[in-house]
């Protein structure tokens, strides 16, 4: 029986097209193997109707899953760049802090911003890189997108995720968080405004 050798350059992507059609490749050489096997050491056994009809339903399986891992891997692709809107640099125009204590105004800050003195960098799915005074400091930061709601730095179970919202070139980011001090419910709203940049 022939052994198949699972070439490592094809486990690097799991999602690509290739990978997909090389796994159901994979599959229709080894079943056809099986069957060549078969007839080697089973040069009398004839194929009942029964066994006629089961190979034919085999072989349009395969042909169907054969389709399915194609369309598959090419739905993947496209997908990870379609449901990444955030891809590219977002210069940050303003940002909003707004305090209130049992729904009384106790602080708000307001930051207006110049164009390039701060900005976002999303040009790494996973990750953002922050620039504040005009590229004098820098961090990268993991991100995680679930629909509307972007996670900023490490991800946790009780981290409070920032809600987007799209208008054309702008994107508005958005949370609210919540303390108890001294007996009062503290609630802290911050409003970021970005911009798609045009550089």
């Amino acid at each position: 029986m022939i052994k198949f050798v699972y070439f490592k350059k094809f486990s690097k992507n799991q999602n690509s097209t290739i990978h997909q059609l090389a796994r159901a490749l994979l599959l229709v050489a080894y079943l056809q193997n099986m069957l060549l096997y078969f007839k080697r050491f089973y040069p009398n056994l004839r194929p009942t109707s029964f066994s006629a009809t089961m190979s034919k339903n085999i072989k349009s399986f395969l042909v169907l899953l054969l389709w399915v891992q194609c369309l598959n891997g090419v739905c993947q692709t496209t997908d990870s760049s379609a449901n990444y809107p955030l891809q590219g640099k977002w210069d940050v125009l303003s940002k909003v802090e707004v305090q209130k204590a049992d729904g009384k105004l106790i602080d708000q800050d307001e930051e207006l911003y110049k164009a390039n003195e701060k900005f976002f960098d999303f040009s790494e799915i996973g990750s953002v890189t922050i620039s504040q005074g005009f590229g004098k400091h820098t961090e990268k930061l993991p991100v995680l997108l679930k629909g509307n709601n972007l996670y900023i730095g490490k991800f946790k179970k009780e981290k409070i995720p920032y809600l987007i919202r799209y208008q054309g070139d702008v994107i508005k980011l958005a949370k609210t968080e919540s303390r108890t001090k001294k007996g009062k419910t503290i609630l802290k709203t911050e409003q970021v405004v970005l911009q798609k940049s045009k550089l």
